[in-house]
């Protein structure tokens, strides 16, 4: 009886404390970012899924464009005692070579949109693009000089003889809009690349809100509430390999990764930081907080 009556206490307990994790802050906190994370995968995964499908379609469209032009040239070389019927088939064919140019620069837009959402941090994606631009550029100048040709042989292309003749300009318009967007991804990716710095000693740092304290037997917070940002040294973490302190005693207070840099003694004793992996240590916090 006695150990049923154990038994039975055990699996309470067992409950009780599942039932405790399970709704601790810490447990919660760490769904959340389980499910962030998986939802990230999948935003990923569906712009990877979309590029692909868009970049097959952009390259079936200039395949197409390929073989109807080079269709085309063969039949102009047959022109003679070919009638009105025979010219206006071609002119039809030329228009749809028109159509499908214009919907591969819709295509290669999206493609833009695309890695603009990905921060520009997608360089194969990014070259891709390029390629394909310049592509569209000659075609747009392929199709251009066969439509004099085809204005030789008196074969009238309708509205053509002026959408067409614009192509050019709409290609260079195309190029105009990725120079935007190509300036529009190195301002975002300079601001997400944005950190801060502060040296000072301990009176600076109080005055200006930095390190705050909580009372004479509780730690000191550190970036807790408001500061002035205004005292802190702007840089690009990209460039950023090393701060000096100018100070034998220098103490890092904001929260850093301590695997991803190291203090290094200089010859004058003075404190240089070293941070060894950018992205890990300004993954916690995007200020640096040092006492000298």
């Amino acid at each position: 009886m006695k150990t049923i009556h154990a038994g039975l206490l055990v699996a309470i307990f067992a409950v009780m404390a599942t039932s405790c994790v399970e709704n601790s802050e810490k447990y919660k906190t760490l769904l959340a970012q389980r499910d962030s994370l998986q939802s990230n995968i999948q935003i990923v995964q569906d712009s990877y899924n979309q590029s692909m499908d868009l970049l097959s379609a952009v390259d079936s469209g200039f395949a197409a464009i390929s073989e109807t032009e080079k269709s085309l040239k063969m039949d102009l070389n047959g022109m003679e005692g070919n009638g009105n019927s025979k010219k206006a088939e071609m002119a039809a064919r030329f228009e749809q070579l028109k159509k499908i140019l214009d919907e591969n620069k819709t295509k290669v837009n999206k493609l833009q949109a695309l890695l603009a959402a990905q921060g520009g941090k997608n360089e194969a994606l990014a070259a891709t693009i390029k390629r394909l631009e310049t592509e569209l550029a000659d075609k747009a100048a392929s199709i251009t000089a066969l439509q004099e040709e085809l204005a030789k042989k008196d074969i009238q292309i309708n509205e053509l003889n002026t959408t067409v003749g614009n192509l050019n300009t709409n290609i260079n318009a195309l190029n105009e809009e990725s120079k935007n967007q190509k300036q529009t991804i190195k301002e975002q990716d300079a601001s997400l690349n944005k950190v801060w710095y502060y040296v000072g000693n301990s009176k600076s740092l109080k005055e200006a809100g930095i390190v705050t304290s909580n009372g004479l037997f509780q730690a000191k917070s550190v970036l807790d509430g408001n500061f002035n940002k205004s005292i802190f040294v702007e840089a690009d973490k990209r460039e950023l390999s090393s701060i000096s302190t100018g100070s034998k005693k220098a103490k890092v207070l904001s929260n850093h990764p301590r695997d991803s840099y190291s203090l290094k003694t200089n010859d004058d004793k003075t404190v240089t930081i070293v941070i060894s992996n950018v992205d890990k240590f300004w993954s916690v916090s995007k200020y640096l907080v040092v006492q000298k």
